[in-house]
């Protein structure tokens, strides 16, 4: 017995795929359905809060705590590696 390749006894493959024919179905979404909205989005809204120097100040300051101990312990074992390169090369 033969199988039929007809293109109706094939499996349709539309906006559903199979994993592995028994898993959850996958939907491929195509990524230009969400951006025009997305976009649209963006340009109709004004913005609500706005940033002067003083929030700046304070973000600055903020992410120097947090970043600021890591900073300081990268800057100290480049200044031993520089130092061990250059007494490696006396």
């Amino acid at each position: 017995m033969q199988k039929s390749t007809s293109r109706a006894a094939q499996p349709s493959r539309s906006f559903f795929y199979l994993l592995n024919d028994d898993k959850i179905p996958l939907v491929k979404i195509d990524h230009r359905v969400f951006t025009l909205p997305a976009l649209l989005i963006i340009l109709a809204c004004r913005p609500v809060l706005t940033v002067g120097w003083s929030e700046l100040f304070i973000f600055a300051i903020i992410l120097l705590l947090f970043a600021g101990p890591a900073l300081w312990r990268f800057y100290k074992h480049y200044r031993n590696f520089r130092r061990y390169e250059k007494r490696k090369e006396e």
